[in-house]
């Protein structure tokens, strides 16, 4: 999807990528104390060490994670494309 002029891409920056990426086994971790629940990656898959490591795609619009935001259940991503749409519907 990305490049086609019709289309915007929103958000972080994808992982992965040739080189590899992360996104295996990811198993949830309850912290005893404050009952937090956590994901995270187990180990990493390099399907080829020889190739840089390069980039995910990058997104036209981005919007990183916040902390506020989480907090308080905000969308980011969704906020921005609400007023885009508004925005052009306006004009």
């Amino acid at each position: 999807l990305k490049g086609q002029k019709n289309v915007k891409v929103v958000g972080e920056e994808t992982g992965g990528g040739w080189y590899g990426n992360s996104a295996m086994h990811i198993p949830e971790i309850k912290l005893p104390h404050s009952k937090l629940r956590v994901r995270l990656p187990m180990y990493r898959l390099v399907m080829d060490s020889t190739r840089t490591k390069g980039r995910g795609i990058m997104p036209d619009w981005e919007i990183n994670p916040s902390s506020y935001a989480i907090k308080r259940g905000i969308d980011l991503k969704m906020a921005l494309i609400q007023e885009e749409i508004l925005r052009r519907k306006l004009h």
